[in-house]
């Protein structure tokens, strides 16, 4: 379960997102609507730990994210922002994310990759956010 109790994050003095309250059970889908600058971004990268919340906790499993690599390990988050990876190809950031994640699976990725089509020898930037 994803528990999110009064989050706040702020960034340069501003207020992004405050006092969030969610409780997400597993295996649900949900979707963040809000116009733009409304913080959904922000949440993302706080539950992906990307960033911090200054109040309040976010935790999976009764767990503190930020506490926990292998909690971290769970979580993933696709930003729209490339800027780590621009110099990557598919099949680099394979080798890395196998090289840094124990629990990676090359061969789960080269199955979905042939299901999906995914270029590996492009970088992320440039392909559709679908893909």
């Amino acid at each position: 379960m994803l528990q999110i109790e009064n989050a706040t994050k702020m960034i340069g003095g501003k207020t992004i997102i405050d006092k969030i309250n969610i409780e997400l059970e597993p295996g649900t889908i949900t979707g963040l609507i809000g116009a733009n600058g409304a913080g959904k971004t922000t949440l993302l990268k706080c539950i992906a730990d990307v960033w911090q919340v200054e109040m309040g906790s976010i935790k999976l499993d009764g767990f503190e994210i930020r506490d926990r690599t292998k909690i971290k390990q769970q979580i993933a988050f696709a930003s729209e922002e490339h800027q780590i990876f621009q110099y990557m190809k598919i099949k680099e950031l394979v080798r890395w994310y196998d090289e840094l994640y124990p629990n990676f699976s090359v061969a789960l990725f080269q199955e979905l990759q042939e299901k999906f089509k995914v270029p590996v020898n492009t970088r992320p930037q440039s392909m559709s956010k679908g893909m």
